[in-house]
């Protein structure tokens, strides 16, 4: 397999080979170092060869030209003017393994906030990923704390505030495991697109090559890739079979999953007849054709993260990736029981020890918070380095503005989550202490709290 970090000595080869061809095909040899060509002893033709880079030659040195012939410096010119048309836009290619990082920042959201088992693998060769995170953590050590205490305040907060938050959290990681698809489409696209055009034009070169030694070229190297069956496949591991309940039902990664799913064989193979014209025609149509799978593949990666991005702006999904909980007031925590019932456990408040109960408030909601604003700052630190040289696949950047926008989304849905968590730990601390100190000061002033949290949550927005 030809190694495209030698494109260019791939290319000043392919060239002198493509120029050696068509002299062939003129009736010229190569003989220590320049074009002869005999009809007898004394009709002897010479001809000045390209230098060591593929520059230059045509020139007549000896003998006759037939008429026309005068040409061959331009002749050779346009040769290598085509060859530079044809593989041209493929110089400069990103580096797949510049897209290691941003898919590790990715996997780093999963091992800080999730709590399940959220895809059958995000490797080719599909490991199952088993997340049980920091936060996850966190939040279950809050929730155990809990199970000592009652009263329809404690309900409410374990029902509507840590699990939900938990479940958020988990949908906000589907939002990374659709970049992170797209990110492994993207490093597969590049790591084969690279490979096709470096063999693209080591197997042409090689065909020119048999041409010009008279071998003929009809039974040359066939230009043959595959590229965007494969990388589809990838998708299909990433988010397919595997892929969380949840996801599914909110057809996250649906675009890349279905493409795999009804995708068929791709495999491209060029024939070359056995003369220059075929082989230069067949490399051109090879190189369009990858230009034309690439484009597709971009445009499909794209259409995903826009498509997931706009599943979770939806209204009708908001309550998916945004925690919209209602502080806990005085009226929720008063040990009266104001419905038709008799006061009961169930309904009134009852705090056993509340210092395990301010573990819940001063140590394991902040420091889930601020684990939360760290994965947002990895989200934030992913750089999609995309840009390529010439008009290639999506454009001259690929979907990278996609991937920003996608990500921006993902990062102030965490930032979000983790100042409703701080949020949670202030309001479920003034409950406490209302416990503690049942007066109406402090009745006044958890309701006075709570307003503001409640205020301070719907002006944030992560959604713009």
């Amino acid at each position: 397999m030809a190694d495209y970090g030698s494109l260019d000595t791939l290319i000043v080869e392919a060239k002198k080979s493509a120029i050696d061809a068509y002299m062939r095909e003129r009736k010229y040899v190569d003989i220590e170092g320049q074009y002869f060509r005999s009809f007898g002893e004394a009709d002897i033709t010479v001809v000045t060869k390209p230098d060591s880079e593929g520059l230059g030659g045509g020139e007549l040195l000896h003998g006759l030209f037939f008429p026309g012939e005068e040409s061959y410096p331009d002749a050779f010119n346009s040769i290598r003017s085509r060859v530079d048309k044809a593989i041209g836009k493929w110089r400069g290619l990103p580096k797949p393994g510049d897209l290691d990082e941003p898919i590790a920042r990715c996997e780093e959201v999963y091992s800080a906030v999730a709590s399940e088992v959220l895809t059958g693998g995000t490797s080719s060769e599909g490991e199952a990923g088993i997340f049980d995170s920091e936060v996850s953590y966190l939040l279950q050590q809050a929730g155990s704390l809990l199970e000592d205490m009652s009263g329809s305040a404690i309900t409410a907060f374990r029902d509507n505030f840590l699990s939900e938050s938990q479940r958020i959290l988990n949908n906000q990681c589907l939002l990374a495991l659709g970049i992170e698809a797209g990110l492994v489409a993207e490093k597969k696209a590049i790591e084969g697109a690279r490979q096709a055009v470096a063999d693209a034009v080591d197997q042409a070169q090689k065909s020119f090559a048999l041409i010009a030694s008279g071998s003929g070229g009809g039974k040359g190297i066939d230009l043959v890739f595959d590229l965007l069956s494969a990388v589809l496949k990838i998708a299909e591991t990433v988010l397919g079979k595997d892929k969380p309940v949840t996801a599914k039902q909110l057809d996250i990664g649906s675009t890349l999953v279905t493409t795999a799913d009804g995708i068929g064989d791709t495999l491209r193979t060029f024939h070359p007849a056995g003369d220059y014209t075929s082989v230069m025609t067949q490399f051109e149509n090879a190189l369009k054709t990858l230009e034309d799978d690439f484009k597709q593949l971009e445009t499909l990666v794209n259409m995903n993260l826009k498509v997931d991005g706009s599943i979770a702006r939806h209204e009708d999904n908001r309550s998916e990736f945004d925690l919209k909980y209602r502080s806990l007031r005085s009226d929720d925590i008063d040990d009266i029981d104001k419905g038709p019932n008799s006061p009961s456990r169930e309904v009134e408040l009852q705090i056993p020890d509340t210092n395990l109960a301010l573990e819940i408030s001063d140590v394991y909601l902040p420091e889930a918070a601020s684990a939360i604003n760290g994965a947002a700052s990895n989200v934030r630190s992913i750089n999609v380095p995309l840009n390529r040289d010439g008009d290639v696949g999506f454009g001259p950047k690929g979907p990278s503005e996609s991937f920003h926008e996608l990500t921006n989304l993902l990062a102030a849905l965490l930032v979000d989550m983790s100042q409703d968590v701080e949020a949670g730990a202030v309001n479920f601390r003034m409950v406490i202490q209302m416990y503690e100190e049942a007066d109406d000061a402090n009745a006044k002033s958890l309701d006075s709290v709570a307003n503001t949290l409640d205020t301070y949550t719907e002006l944030t927005d992560p959604m713009q």
